[in-house]
């Protein structure tokens, strides 16, 4: 599979917005950069699952596993917070489209738009959070367990 230029342009956009997020939540210098990765990966994973033909709401389940993955990964690598990686990460899911459709419908007062879009909106946060949330549960299970501690 390969990236058309337009989806190359978006994945450098990925990776400079997630950089940009970075720098404002003031990652650690020597983090910068995987933190960065993170974003472009979790647009990849993205891009590559809507090329497959398995949705928009797949795309994003699995596209915040990825983004959580790759945070849980680089934390332990650096010891750092997996916060440090994932917010970062997932700045390039975040539905910004639909956002601005809900509420640009909302202000002109075109009810049916606004809903529909806003269905959409929080189903694929929903979704973007499950992956997230799955994978720091996952984590969680095999810390505790590497440990010896009750599960």
């Amino acid at each position: 599979m390969t990236f058309s230029l337009t989806e190359l342009l978006q994945l450098l956009m990925a990776f400079l917005g997630s950089l940009g997020f970075a720098l404002l939540f003031h990652t650690p210098r020597k983090c910068l950069l995987t933190a960065a990765l993170g974003g472009l990966v979790s647009w990849a994973v993205y891009l590559l699952t809507m090329h497959g033909g398995y949705g928009y709401m797949i795309a994003c389940l699995l596209a915040g596993i990825a983004a959580a993955l790759w945070s849980e990964i680089l934390a332990r690598l650096q010891k750092k917070p997996v916060t440090v990686f994932l917010i970062s990460a997932v700045i390039p899911l975040i539905p910004g489209q639909a956002m601005y459709r809900t509420m640009s419908s909302l202000v002109t007062g075109d009810l049916e738009t606004a809903w529909s879009q806003g269905v959409v909106m929080v189903l694929s946060m929903l979704f973007i959070a499950a992956g997230t949330s799955l994978v720091a549960a996952v984590s969680v299970l095999f810390t505790r367990r590497s440990q010896n501690q009750p599960v």
